[in-house]
C-alpha cells in the first residue's frame, strides 16, 4: 500500500480530485483511479465512505491530505 508521501504530484492531484468529488456525491473520479491509489491510506478511508456513506470518512481523508480546511482548499483547486 502506497503512503500519501510516496505519491507523485499527479497521483496526489488525482486522489485529491477523487476525494473532493466524493464529498460532492460524484463517484466518477474515484472509479477512474488506479487500484494503487484506491489502496492508499486515503483511498481506504474513501472505500469506507462508499461502504457506509458516513461523511466522517471523507472528512478524515481530506484532513489527511491537506488539513482541517481541506474543503475550502480543494474547492479553490478544482
Amino acid at each position: 500500500m502506497k503512503k500519501l508521501a510516496e505519491l507523485s504530484k499527479s497521483e496526489w492531484y488525482d486522489l485529491a480530485l477523487a476525494v473532493y468529488a466524493l464529498s460532492r456525491s460524484d463517484t466518477s473520479s474515484w472509479e477512474e483511479l488506479s487500484d494503487d491509489l484506491q489502496n492508499t491510506d486515503v483511498g481506504k478511508l474513501c472505500q469506507r465512505y462508499l461502504k457506509t456513506r458516513d461523511y466522517k470518512h471523507i472528512d478524515m481523508a481530506g484532513q489527511l491530505m491537506i488539513g482541517k480546511h481541506w474543503e475550502i482548499a480543494f474547492g479553490r483547486m478544482f
